[in-house]
């Protein structure tokens, strides 16, 4: 029958201390109370192992219990089964006078500065955004306004940080900045695409003559040009309205999709009739404010007389204590709705009881997006929230 030696039962011993030490800062701890840094002053003395002045084993530990006995290095570390990276560390520790593990607690020397990383968060937050028209309910991605890469927009940064008095990150790092924290775009989705490019799309690819090639293709810059000075027109207009001076009211007004109450989960919703609400959505682009005003098919319809009727009761609940000089009002050009002699005389009616100016203006049927359009995005995005809307009151407004 064979017994553990001394030398088993003092490292068994040690072992035991270690494993139950919760923390490596516990096992550091005991691993220095067994260290002592002796300096030593010939160089040719300080890797050989010196005999003590008593012998240098474990054996009769009983007797020596109380005692320090010195051993050699390559000893010590064959007793305890470490290496010396793990007394090296233990004995720099033991010096500095400190027990704590300082593992994964020094910062890095390549980290940004948080404030330099908020100043790239509030210069891409300053660029105007929208979502997709056509898309909204599929993606949550938005789209940039004004900029058409993230080169451009980092050239931009640096002209803001010179007014900052800051220096500007890396390229690299305003690019990965935005790529990871941003869900944002510059093209357009595909399926926000007009109908008369598209048709302008197909006769280029397919025709071979070069003068009816370049028919289609003064068509399609005409047209395209149209869109541009509409949109361009919109911006201008919004911008001077704004200024402190002028007494210039800037609007659009759209119809928001269909909305089906309640709104359920269950599949037998499938095979039943539901209630139909509808909302006019007039965005004020001067406040940047957005009105919705719904009712449901029980109500009213959704003709040319609602669309009035909204319109009408927007002004008199919102613009009545502060009449402007002008409206300028920009809509898309559905017949039905927005483009016909019902509005325009309800146009007319206020221009002749409050005695203001009404321009009126149609965008390019394909090119329609308006800022009443980002307003409906941002309602269809918080429904996603709520997964069923019983009533309409308190659940679609």
């Amino acid at each position: 029958m064979a017994f553990p030696s001394q030398e088993d039962k003092a490292q068994d011993s040690f072992f035991v201390t270690v494993v139950d030490s919760d923390i490596t800062s516990s096992q550091e701890k005991v691993l220095q109370s067994q260290i002592e840094l002796d300096h030593v002053t010939d160089e040719s003395q300080q890797y050989q192992c010196k005999p003590a002045e008593e012998p240098s084993t474990l054996s009769n530990t009983e007797e020596r219990k109380g005692k320090t006995v010195r051993v050699c290095k390559e000893f010590f570390m064959a007793t305890f089964a470490i290496n010396s990276a793990r007394i090296d560390g233990a004995l720099k520790k033991k010096t500095q006078c400190d027990f704590r593990d300082k593992r994964g607690r020094a910062s890095s020397a390549n980290k940004i500065p948080s404030d330099d990383i908020a100043l790239v968060e509030e210069h891409i937050n300053f660029f105007p955004r929208y979502m997709s028209h056509y898309c909204r309910e599929q993606t949550k991605r938005e789209y940039l306004q004004g900029v058409k890469s993230v080169s451009e927009m980092y050239a931009l940064y640096v002209d803001f940080c010179c007014t900052k008095v800051a220096q500007p990150v890396s390229e690299y790092i305003y690019r990965r900045f935005f790529d990871y924290n941003f869900n944002l775009s510059f093209k357009m989705p595909q399926s926000d695409t007009c109908k008369k490019c598209d048709i302008f799309k197909m006769k280029l690819s397919t025709l071979t003559d070069s003068e009816e090639r370049a028919t289609v293709e003064k068509e399609r810059n005409h047209h395209q040009m149209e869109a541009q000075q509409v949109r361009e027109q919109l911006n201008a207009n919004i911008q001077s309205s704004r200024q402190e001076s002028s007494r210039v009211k800037v609007i659009s007004f759209d119809l928001q999709k269909t909305k089906s109450t309640p709104s359920l989960n269950t599949n037998e919703v499938y095979y039943k009739r539901q209630l139909n609400v509808y909302t006019c959505g007039i965005h004020d682009c001067t406040k940047e404010i957005g009105y919705f005003l719904s009712w449901h098919e029980g109500t009213a319809s959704r003709g040319a007389q609602e669309i009035a009727s909204c319109l009408y009761t927007w002004f008199h609940k919102y613009v009545q204590n502060d009449i402007p000089e002008r409206i300028i009002a920009y809509a898309d050009s559905c017949g039905g709705q927005n483009r016909n002699i019902i509005v325009v005389l309800m146009w007319l009616f206020l221009v002749h009881k409050y005695n203001l100016a009404v321009e009126i203006h149609f965008m390019v049927s394909g090119h329609s997006y308006l800022p009443s359009d980002r307003d409906f995005g941002i309602d269809e995005r918080a429904k996603r929230k709520y997964e069923q809307v019983y009533i309409i009151v308190n659940g679609w407004r």
